[in-house]
């Protein structure tokens, strides 16, 4: 794949199969919300038209322009104001369209079976992802853990005890992302299980293998180290007091500036408390309590513990790959949604493209900015597919651009025939309300013969909706 593009790199990532999914997992939510009848008032959904992989495609190309192209509002992107307009888009998705693929965008179809586990919203789009990052790239000796921030609080329906899921991910230099999972905290008093039974499935894959993973104050503890090494694989984090497995002794000491305390298990478990301008607690498999220089970015050499100066080494992919994700990101303006639909655009969005990128540089030797490598994968999303014309032609909605419009006055005493201004009325119902609106608004006796009802408009709108 030497020279190859990066909308290719990309599409091994995410393949036509898992759009085909997302298509018809939403298909399947919108049919379902159309037949509640509670909900089919609420929502404007009765005349959903079925979507298919190729329009769900444009869909998350839009949202990856709108994170190059930066408006305050959502409703910006289709304005027609000359400063604002973007006819990009309107090109390739109407507004009321992306709205209603926004709102019915689903990854799962078995919603009622697992009202108890948040997890199975994507946990079809997590196993795929996951199948085509392992099979591309072969991770370094050293690996890194990163717990992301809270997706999901809730309470569970049977223990009423607070429930948590998280995004954790195990990176690797150059600041490829091998495997991303869920962090589901169900119970208070085994927190402690929770985390070494999510550590041990997120690397199920690396073990026996001779990895060194590193992993923050959160994740590190006693027996997780204790697995790892049953499993040929060594342990370097942070560690917090609190937790109760290390040694009150190191735990527990009073240190001066610039003195440490280190204390080694049977097992080869180091554990050290270290004060410099503040107090660190380590852990590692790997270490003693050895000390070594290091070249600062100004050009002096400290003495620092080589846990530590290994842990920031390793520390360098997942900063770089977060880096790299934060420049240029998706949409901020859709926020406000359900954590499941976030947390996805980010895996397809993000995760999926830093990936593709890393394999990119990599295999073509072609520095390139991740502005650049996202503008090319927008006009790969957005691109027409031939093998789907056909589809698009049934499911596509007229737009008003490809319709010749003609305002006619209506035959008749103009008295007889006047009617309120069908814009008007619908711009001032959101200000002052439809009663005031109704009186308000100008009645006129010309109207579009082309627009569906033919809707009775002034000569300003005529020219502000068609013009």
């Amino acid at each position: 794949m030497a020279n190859e593009s990066p909308a290719a790199f990309y599409e091994i990532m995410v393949t036509d199969e898992i759009f085909q999914e997302i298509a018809d997992c939403t298909n399947i939510f919108a049919e379902n919300e159309i037949s509640n009848k509670e909900s089919s008032r609420l929502i404007k959904i009765h005349q959903w038209i079925p979507t298919n992989h190729s329009e769900i495609k444009k869909f998350f190309g839009l949202i990856m322009f709108m994170g190059i192209v930066k408006l305050p509002r959502l409703t910006d992107y289709w304005s027609k104001d000359a400063i604002l307009s973007h006819p990009f888009l309107e090109r390739i998705m109407s507004r009321d369209r992306f709205q209603t693929i926004l709102q019915m965008l689903h990854f799962s179809v078995d919603d009622e079976t697992n009202k108890t586990d948040p997890s199975h919203y994507t946990r079809k789009l997590l196993d795929a992802l996951n199948s085509n990052f392992a099979k591309y790239f072969s991770p370094a000796e050293d690996l890194f853990i990163q717990k992301g921030p809270l997706l999901f609080c809730g309470k569970d329906t049977q223990t009423k005890l607070p429930k948590r899921t998280r995004l954790v991910k195990l990176c690797s230099a150059p600041g490829y992302v091998c495997k991303v999972g869920l962090f589901v905290r169900k119970n208070v008093g085994a927190m402690n299980d929770i985390l070494v039974n999510t550590v041990m499935t997120l690397c199920s894959d690396r073990l026996n293998k001779g990895h060194t993973l590193y992993t923050d104050d959160c994740l590190t503890n006693v027996d997780l180290a204790r697995k790892l090494l049953e499993n040929e694989t060594h342990l370097v984090g942070y560690l917090r007091k609190h937790r109760l497995q290390p040694p009150m002794e190191v735990t527990g000491a009073k240190l001066e500036a610039g003195s440490f305390i280190a204390r080694e298990s049977y097992d080869g478990i180091t554990v050290m408390k270290l004060r410099e301008k503040e107090v660190s607690l380590l852990l590692s498999t790997k270490h003693s309590a050895q000390f070594a220089s290091k070249c600062t970015k100004s050009g002096k050499n400290v003495i620092k513990p080589q846990i530590i100066i290994d842990y920031e080494k390793a520390e360098e992919a997942v900063h770089l790959c977060d880096k790299i994700a934060e420049t240029s990101s998706t949409c901020t303006l859709l926020e406000p949604m359900k954590w499941y639909k976030k947390l996805a655009i980010d895996l397809l969005l993000n995760i999926a493209v830093v990936n593709a990128l890393t394999l990119y540089k990599s295999m073509t030797n072609k520095n390139i900015q991740i502005v650049d490598f996202r503008k090319e994968l927008v006009v790969y999303l957005c691109q027409k597919n031939t093998n789907d014309q056909e589809e698009e032609t049934t499911m596509a909605e007229p737009t008003l651009e490809a319709i010749k419009h003609k305002l006619i006055k209506k035959v008749g005493p103009v008295r007889l025939n006047r009617r309120t201004c069908h814009q008007c009325y619908k711009d001032k119902t959101k200000v002052m309300g439809r009663m005031l609106a109704k009186n308000r608004s100008p009645k006129v006796a010309t109207y579009c013969e082309n627009c569906p009802n033919k809707p009775f408009l002034c000569l300003t709108c005529f020219n502000k909706t068609h013009c």
